[in-house]
């Protein structure tokens, strides 16, 4: 009876640790892992270093933060207060860009796990997968961040270079991931990148393009 006792209990607490989100673990995680991310990315990707599931969504949505508070940043004091003649830029235009990165970054895990799985007989854990695509994702952030703040305050035309820039560092990250851990392609390895990052390109800024403010 006792046995049986200790086992409900052990199970339960399992099941507790997996459903409970412990924040101090996956900052400790996060520091712990911040400075090979920036510094050597590829060693990190290439090791079997593994993170929270938990973990890697906190590094995913701390980006975006930081991503949509240097696009508000820019947009609310840069160009001398120009786009203010278009859009109101206030906590909203903040809160909907903090939300357009975290739709990205969603869409683009979700997409590159399938193209793994049905297009290079990869198939992986969401734990493993998750854990490589925060960690690339760090230093896109970091340089993405960079060129909005130190560049954009000194070019008029900051949205056509950091929207491509975007397009083409972001498609990066997804291009060394596939080619990274494919085993073997189905078709041929040049259509299904090229197609794949068109599909890519659309998706995110159909559903990024959403004006949340008319709901």
């Amino acid at each position: 009876m006792d046995n049986e006792n200790n086992n409900a209990y052990k199970v339960e607490k399992e099941r507790n640790n997996k459903t409970n989100f412990d924040f101090g673990k996956s900052i400790t995680e996060t520091k712990g892992i911040l400075k090979d991310a920036i510094i050597r990315p590829h060693s990190v990707v290439k090791s079997n270093h593994i993170i929270g599931i938990e973990t890697s969504a906190l590094i995913l949505f701390l980006l975006s933060i930081i991503i949509g508070l240097c696009n508000f940043l820019f947009f609310k004091f840069g160009f001398d207060g120009l786009m203010s003649m278009f859009t109101e830029i206030g906590i909203m235009f903040f809160i909907t860009g903090t939300l357009s990165w975290i739709i990205t970054f969603a869409v683009g895990y979700l997409s590159l796990y399938a193209l793994l799985a049905f297009f290079g007989n990869a198939k992986f854990s969401h734990h493993e997968l998750l854990t490589k695509y925060a960690v690339v994702n760090i230093p896109f952030a970091a340089i993405f961040c960079l060129v909005i703040l130190f560049f954009g305050f000194l070019m008029i035309d900051l949205f056509v270079i950091t929207y491509f820039f975007a397009i083409m560092l972001y498609g990066v990250i997804h291009i060394y991931l596939f080619l990274v851990h494919i085993n073997k392609p189905k078709f041929d390895l040049y259509w299904t990148m090229a197609g794949y990052l068109l599909i890519l390109t659309v998706v995110t800024y159909m559903l990024t393009g959403i004006d949340l403010g008319s709901f």
